[in-house]
């Protein structure tokens, strides 16, 4: 029995995020029958490609998903930053720089669920379920409230998987995405009608892990990997089908991704890059002495995936370069990045190159890279300290595109141009009845 609260006018939304699957994967899918059940709710309707952010990375990207803000806006653009005095560190949901979702809905008297969605560790209070993002160091850090927890674990619910132990071996790596997977399904389904929600959002991680670490057995689809990776996905239509036989016409249902994936070519190393070009020097001691060891010699280093920083004294503790040299110094970094091409093929490595006024807008937009590069598909941008190599290779065999996302809304049509990731946040207040608070850099894509 549901335990639908309101009255058969009232509207609530269910969200699948999968991500990392782009949309031309799954037309292609479509096309060979391998979704069928994906195909069924589609019906008459077609997949919407959407734009990722820059950088194109998870956690970035459903940030700009929960705050409808450019990275500018919420003040995080990248995995790993570095503080003044040249600290690695991990930025998590206490570095967010602008209202969530979740917190919005909350204030509007909304119940939100909300599983596995990244940048959402460490939990904040909602008004509902919270279950927080791989970044948790464990589940029961990851919770809210604390009582959310025991069900969870009798659920079999799981973060992520173990992307150190995949490293070593694709054999660790499939039972741990079929672990995740089952926990994520059984969780939906217990949840679905058992707790009341206005919103529903579920994040999938696990097609990212597999396409970051099997993509390149699309190509050998016989193989019993290639099997695996198309079997994976019959897994997802089977989990979209299970979800759109609940559904009834007082239930939203959207799917989205938040990037594209291609097959990487070759690992690049920028700041080896960097170093060949004059750019990056090393202190006695070279870089095991970390992002420290820059200081003093370089005028510009880089962050994963694609920043480039210089190295201005009055941004970096030690930094050497003088603010009227900055301007300067980053066009002449620019002009050779747009020469720079891969001696083997004479294809060019970046894509997009942009300078920081360029890529990012809002209030902490002066703490972003001062360029920001996006690749050419099958270049991964990698930033490696003491590179020997420019060009590298290692068990990631996927990348992320910008071009790529998907996004589906049973039964509505998107309006306007191509929508971005930051464009599904208002969307999703708009169908549940909330106005969006002022300034954000996106829009609904609903009537």
């Amino acid at each position: 029995m549901s335990l639908w609260p309101f009255g058969k006018s009232k509207k609530r939304t269910f969200v699948l995020g999968i991500d990392g699957v782009p949309c031309s994967m799954l037309e292609q899918f479509l096309s060979a029958g391998r979704m069928p059940k994906l195909k069924a709710l589609l019906g008459a309707q077609s997949l919407t490609r959407m734009n990722s952010c820059y950088p194109t990375v998870s956690n970035v990207a459903w940030s700009c998903f929960q705050t409808g803000r450019n990275p500018g806006g919420f003040g995080v653009f990248g995995f790993a930053e570095l503080s003044r005095d040249m600290e690695l560190r991990f930025p998590n949901a206490s570095d967010l720089r602008a209202e969530t979702l979740w917190q919005i809905l909350s204030h509007a008297e909304k119940r939100v669920i909300t599983l596995g969605v990244p940048l959402t560790y460490p939990p904040k209070p909602v008004n509902g379920l919270l279950a927080g993002c791989f970044l948790a160091p464990a589940l029961e850090k990851a919770v809210y409230p604390d009582s959310f927890l025991p069900r969870l674990r009798s659920w079999g619910y799981k973060l992520d998987v173990d992307p150190v132990k995949a490293r070593e071996s694709l054999e660790f790596l499939k039972p741990d995405l079929l672990a995740c997977m089952a926990g994520r399904e059984r969780t939906i389904m217990e949840l679905w009608d058992s707790e009341k929600w206005d919103l529903f959002v579920t994040h999938v991680m696990e097609t990212d892990r597999i396409n970051h670490f099997m993509w390149r057995f699309l190509e050998e689809p016989e193989s019993e990997n290639g099997k695996f990776f198309l079997d994976f996905y019959r897994r997802v239509d089977d989990l979209i089908g299970k979800i759109a036989a609940r559904l009834d016409d007082r239930t939203e249902f959207m799917i989205l991704s938040d990037h594209g994936f291609c097959r990487t070519q070759k690992e690049v190393q920028l700041n080896r890059w960097l170093e060949e070009q004059g750019f990056l020097a090393y202190q006695d001691g070279g870089a095991a002495r970390g992002f420290a060891s820059l200081c003093g010699k370089s005028r510009a280093f880089a962050l994963v995936p694609g920043r480039i920083h210089i190295l201005s004294g009055e941004r970096w503790d030690g930094g050497q370069v003088a603010p009227e040299q900055v301007a300067p110094l980053r066009e002449q970094i620019i002009a050779k990045l747009k020469e720079w091409k891969d001696p083997e093929n004479g294809k060019p490595i970046c894509e997009t190159i942009l300078r920081r006024e360029e890529a990012f807008t809002g209030p902490h937009a002066e703490r972003a890279p001062d360029i920001m590069v996006h690749p050419t598909d099958g270049y991964d941008l990698k930033a490696a300290l003491g590179s020997k190599e420019m060009f590298t290779h290692s068990p990631i065999n996927g990348m992320h595109t910008y071009h790529d996302a998907t996004l589906f809304l049973r039964g509505r049509e998107i309006k306007g141009a191509k929508p971005w990731i930051g464009d599904v946040m208002p969307t999703l207040l708009a169908l549940c009845g909330v106005e969006p608070p002022a300034g954000l850099d996106a829009r609904s894509l609903v009537g």
